[in-house]
């Protein structure tokens, strides 16, 4: 599906795998243009756990966190709530912590996750449905093996 299914309504929000040929310029452009807010984990910087975390207090700058996976949950859940149209974590480059940290990236993946799926539990407990859209991107080796679908 184009990228610009995103920004138009037509895609979900949830998780999913950009490919590689998106570059960012092209993503900021276009996130600038509908309005949307942007965060980009540059995950080339990103090996190990304690990296992630110094990447969730310098891009998402939480005000108060743990730097622990329940705590990181939470930041990701209060990204539900920023006045915009929408909003991307785009996380590139995730093959690196993969290859070096895989038990952490896939504690951080499981959140993410789960994360994405969030407005669905709260709809099917009828509970209110965070307002602005969140689409939660991974990019990086179209060879990394995982169950997300490709936008």
């Amino acid at each position: 599906m184009p990228l610009t299914t995103l920004f138009s309504g037509e895609t979900a929000p949830g998780l999913y795998r950009l490919k590689a040929e998106v570059s960012l310029p092209t993503l900021e452009k276009l996130a600038q243009e509908n309005n949307f807010t942007l965060f980009v984990f540059s995950g080339k910087n990103i090996c190990n756990q304690q990296e992630f975390f110094d990447h969730v207090e310098t891009v998402l700058k939480p005000a108060n966190w743990g730097r622990n996976w329940d705590s990181f949950e939470e930041v990701l859940n209060a990204v539900y709530k920023i006045p915009a149209p929408g909003v991307i974590v785009l996380y590139n480059d995730f093959q690196v912590m993969m290859a070096q940290d895989r038990k952490n990236f896939d504690i951080a993946l499981d959140i993410i996750m789960s994360v994405s799926y969030e407005p669905e539990r709260l709809k099917d407990r009828g509970d209110q449905v965070p307002m602005t859209p969140l689409y939660l991107l991974l990019q990086g080796e179209t060879n990394a093996a995982l169950p997300i679908d490709w936008l």
